[in-house]
């Protein structure tokens, strides 16, 4: 059965657990979290309940490694804790979720009316040096893994932001500058992880590489003649850094039949660096103008709904969305707009559901929804031709 519908590529369900002490309130049945703004206030957006209300089909649930775990065996025992987690909550509600560990567990969700959790991974330090790794992690409904997050690992260099998001890889930034020759994309080991996890039937997940990074993945990928993912990412045309991707490589991506999902976090997507035509007038920064900017450039260079576009949130409690546009808390007084206000337009995207007030938004702006509609169906082809890959 094809699904019609839209993944999210990256959000965090169990954000709470390895980072809770120091950044995140609340849980996803925490019922003070469904009173949200855009900024999110470090409360856990992820509510059980606006998730009912999202629209969207599939979750992918990432993981997160926290990077001070130092050892296999606490990085390990910190994603177990989270998949324990997500399989636990599922169960809790399985009215309304299910934890899908497989392409076909997916689809059968979906044709009950439930949205599908699938697991995946932001940041694999320690966990995918073998073979043996790889598939343990497959075994246990591990779609998904971006090997590099924050900061360079053994597996290879991740990107380096501007402005104030250069402290997230500061070390890359400093050998970028004074030590060029040092930067040399994957590592050795992260070759052979990258390779392991095609053997192993697990996508791997672009997300946060440095340039050589990235390139030398998709060239694996080349060799295996197998679909990568971006899962939250940006077109370095609009806003030019190294996270960004060129359209060379964009249309790399694709040309394997991968996808790409513009991450939701709002401080990733205002331009920097020369833009060929002037923005709008009434561009607003911060808002959903921003992401405009990305997914009009995409339907420019693959064709509106010529490919599928995920969506990427990353909500996680911390990173703040698109502020609104109209209103109170935005540019432009509510009398400015033309058409009857949407929810979306006064709140932005305060959490998931509101996802089908901004997607009546992209409507209006003429954007191809379609294109997000065909992306559920594209992350389960993705899924199963890796997986065949790994039987074959």
């Amino acid at each position: 059965m094809s699904v019609k519908g839209v993944v999210d590529l990256h959000a965090h369900i169990a954000s709470h657990i390895p980072f809770g002490f120091m950044l995140f309130g609340g849980d996803p049945e925490c019922p003070a979290c469904t009173k949200l703004t855009y900024r999110h206030g470090q409360q856990q957006v992820m509510n059980l309940e606006l998730l009912k209300k999202s629209g969207v089909k599939i979750y992918v649930q990432a993981t997160l490694v926290n990077s001070l775990g130092f050892t296999k065996s606490i990085a390990k025992k910190q994603v177990l804790q989270q998949l324990e987690y997500v399989e636990n909550l599922a169960k809790r509600h399985a009215a309304d979720f299910g934890v899908a560990h497989n392409p076909a567990e997916a689809r059968d969700l979906i044709a009950q009316g439930k949205i599908a959790f699938i697991h995946a991974f932001e940041g694999a330090e320690f966990l995918i040096d073998t073979l043996e790794d790889a598939r343990s992690w497959r075994d246990r409904g591990v779609a998904m893994i971006a090997p590099i997050h924050l900061g360079d690992n053994q597996y290879g260099d991740s990107a380096v932001m501007r402005g104030k998001l250069v402290v997230v890889n500061l070390i890359g930034q400093l050998k970028r500058t004074f030590w060029p020759s040092s930067r040399k994309g994957l590592s050795a080991l992260g070759k052979v992880a990258i390779q392991n996890m095609f053997k192993a039937g697990i996508i791997v997940d672009t997300a946060h590489m440095s340039d050589l990074s990235f390139n030398q993945t998709l060239q694996e990928a080349k060799t295996a003649q197998l679909p990568i993912i971006m899962s939250h990412g940006y077109v370095r045309e609009i806003r030019d850094e190294e996270r960004g991707l060129t359209n060379e490589q964009i249309k790399g991506l694709y040309g394997l039949g991968g996808m790409i999902a513009v991450t939701g976090a709002v401080e990733m997507l205002h331009p920097h660096g020369p833009l060929k035509s002037p923005l709008p007038a009434d561009h607003c920064r911060g808002t959903i103008d921003d992401y405009l900017l990305h997914i009009r450039h995409l339907e420019k260079l693959m064709g509106k709904n010529g490919v599928p576009i995920a969506l990427g949130t990353d909500f996680n409690g911390f990173v703040p969305h698109s502020r609104p546009k109209y209103g109170p808390k935005g540019y432009l007084p509510e009398s400015a707009l033309k058409e009857a206000p949407l929810a979306f337009d006064v709140q932005g995207l305060a959490g998931p559901h509101l996802l089908p007030s901004m997607f009546e938004y992209l409507k209006r702006q003429s954007i191809g929804v379609d294109a997000f509609e065909q992306s559920a169906e594209r992350f389960l082809q993705i899924w199963e031709k890796v997986l065949a890959y790994e039987r074959s």
